[in-house]
């Protein structure tokens, strides 16, 4: 009897207590619970990050330290993560990089933060309706310190907003063979190497292989946003305006020359007469008109993730004859012709091969380029071969052989035993061997680049300003940039590198205070470390 008098009693006891625990669950007396985050990262280097999924593993383990967050890392293969983030909108968190593609502010900021760039680029779903007008004006004005001004200002709400956390600018590191000759680095990533020289025995063939990290995505200039798939289509097809070897400045290539109207809304390009496509079909204006206004207002389609920003203010594209071409604005655009040099969405396609080829066109692609396609190996290689008739001049190698290595140090024992001839993706780690090796230059100069973390800001819990900025300043940036990159990059101060139009040097982010970074999450009503 008194087991069963004790037994109800304690029944009732732990009634009562459950009914407490539920009172106070109703009162908002909830136990806090720590941050959680679903942080998506790439396992391959990239230009900007050569230590590729060690750079998440140093967040992670930051952000833990800092403050008692969970942060589940999902990692994937370069390419497959390009889909994760921005088609499927996966990661509340993720890492990713920006190489500027034709040395334009525009390029880095309207491509990013402009909110008509949701669903392409502008995958965090950043909104300011301030930054939008001041980026709008900057595009279209054509005084050089006015654009700054509006830049400048842009960059300070930017920085404001939190919508990235700004780690770091790396310096553009290739190594070659020593019998390699005339590779030269571009500040935008570029790849040309129709004039890239190869030294071997008399009589033998000239195949020049170049490894890299990570395989291509498509070789339709107009479905392509990736540096990877730039590097070939860059010496598969032309532009109209390309840039001087080693700078952004402008000269013709398959257009002569061109006239700017007064109120900067038509262009009018004349084109290179005698060029042919390597199916044999002829360049001339219906080409260009083909290749654009397939990019153009509701032509284009949702796989063509650079047709917004380069042609969004394009009306039309005209043929005035054969060799005549007009580009009518909507409005003025102070970074087109720049936007026409670059090796995504600008190059020109040969319409014979793109009626032909259809939605295939990606791994069959035939331009006026110095070198003809050949075949794609997926994840293993990418073939080209000479142009012989090429206008600029048949190429001096043979050959290329883009070859996929996506370890880094077993791409610098590769370029160290001879067995590939250029090497990109460097990791700090092999620079030593690389320099001191009397088989092997090594290139280096300051990159065009911003190397960040994103937030997904339209939805929890990155939509609450505290959360970002609690994160931003858990986040020792500059250890991370001495401990992993070992002097090959520098700390990020907003979304511009230096030397870029707009670039402030004054501009101060959320920096590292792990205190700080505590009580805004605990405000955000997160559980912290004491």
């Amino acid at each position: 009897m008194r087991f069963h008098l004790r037994f109800k009693q304690v029944a009732v006891l732990t009634l009562l207590a459950a009914l407490a625990v539920g009172v106070f669950a109703v009162a908002g007396c909830t136990q806090k619970q720590p941050l959680t985050i679903d942080f998506y990262t790439y396992t391959n280097p990239r230009p900007y990050n050569p230590v590729g999924d060690k750079l998440a593993e140093a967040i992670q383990q930051q952000l833990q330290d800092n403050l008692g967050a969970v942060v589940n890392i999902h990692q994937f293969g370069w390419t497959e993560y390009k889909d994760e983030i921005l088609s499927k909108g996966n990661g509340q968190m993720y890492l990713f990089g920006w190489i500027g593609d034709n040395g334009d502010p525009d390029n880095f900021l309207y491509v990013h933060f402009h909110s008509s760039q949701i669903g392409a680029l502008n995958a965090m779903g950043y909104k300011n309706e301030k930054v939008d007008e001041l980026l709008a004006q900057a595009q279209k004005e054509s005084d050089v310190q006015k654009r700054e001004a509006l830049y400048k200002e842009a960059d300070q709400l930017i920085v404001q907003d939190a919508p990235w956390v700004f780690i770091s600018h790396a310096n553009d590191m290739v190594a070659t063979r020593k019998n390699v000759s005339g590779f030269v680095l571009y500040p935008t990533g570029s790849i040309f190497l129709h004039d890239v020289d190869k030294e071997v025995p008399a009589g033998q063939k000239k195949v020049l292989v170049y490894a890299r990290g990570a395989d291509s995505m498509s070789l339709d200039p107009a479905m392509i946003d990736d540096g990877e798939s730039a590097k070939v289509v860059e010496n598969i097809f032309d532009t109209l305006v390309t840039f001087e070897p080693g700078t952004t400045k402008i000269k013709p290539s398959l257009a002569t020359d061109w006239q700017v109207s007064d109120d900067g809304l038509v262009y009018t390009f004349h084109l290179r007469k005698g060029v042919k496509f390597h199916d044999g079909t002829p360049f001339n204006a219906d080409a260009v008109v083909a290749s654009i206004m397939r990019q153009v207002g509701q032509n284009a389609t949702a796989d063509m993730p650079y047709a917004s920003f380069t042609f969004g203010d394009v009306d039309k594209v005209e043929k005035v004859d054969d060799y005549t071409v007009k580009f009518i604005l909507k409005e003025p655009n102070a970074p087109f012709l720049l936007n026409l040099a670059m090796g995504l969405a600008a190059p020109i396609v040969s319409p014979t091969a793109l009626k032909k080829y259809g939605a295939d066109f990606g791994h069959n692609p035939v331009g006026t380029g110095p070198f003809i396609f050949v075949k794609w190996d997926p994840d293993q290689q990418i073939v080209l071969k000479a142009n012989p008739n090429y206008w600029g001049g048949k190429p001096k190698v043979d050959e290329v052989i883009f070859k996929v290595t996506k370890d880094n140090t077993v791409r610098a024992q590769e370029l160290l035993s001879g067995s590939v001839d250029i090497i990109d993706g460097i990791d700090p780690a092999d620079i030593d061997s690389l320099k001191n090796s009397p088989d092997v230059n090594f290139i280096s100069g300051p990159g065009m680049n911003i190397n960040y973390l994103a937030f997904r800001v339209d939805r929890p819990p990155f939509d609450n300003p505290k959360v970002r900025q609690a994160v931003s300043m858990a986040i020792d940036r500059q250890a991370i940039v001495d401990t992993l990159y070992k002097g090959i990059a520098s700390v990020a101060n907003g979304p511009l590198p230096p030397g870029l139009l707009g670039y402030d040097e004054n501009l101060k982010p959320y920096e590292y205070n792990p205190a700080e970074a505590r009580k805004l999450l605990a405000e955000a009503g997160y559980k912290v470390p004491k």
